[in-house]
């Protein structure tokens, strides 16, 4: 049931976005076809759940150890070859740590 809730509201916003009836703002600029939807994770089995936990236990360490390491002064780059190893995520994960880390 929450599944076709979901669904039901995800065609309900694309078709907003489509026509340009709604659009999101983030910062200083607005942005049409991004949406942010909060929901809660129903897992299959508790493998999948220990499987996102991780994930996203090691996309926070890394986010913490990259604004430490831009604090000492280095670089995107040197900073995404290194994470890259330690944490155990793809490039694309330790990019977005990277600019958490910057943003705030």
């Amino acid at each position: 049931m929450i599944i076709n809730i979901i669904k039901c509201a995800k065609k309900k916003i694309y078709t907003a976005l489509a026509r340009g009836l709604i659009a999101v703002v983030t910062g200083n600029e607005v942005r049409k076809g991004m949406v942010t939807i909060q929901a809660k994770l129903i897992f299959q089995s508790s493998e999948d759940k220990q499987e996102v936990l991780d994930l996203m236990r090691r996309w926070s360490s890394c986010a913490r150890f990259a604004y430490n390491r831009l604090l000492e002064g280095k670089s995107r780059n040197e900073l995404k070859r290194e994470l890259q190893g330690i944490f155990n995520l793809n490039s694309r994960y330790v990019d977005d740590a990277i600019m958490k880390a910057k943003s705030v």
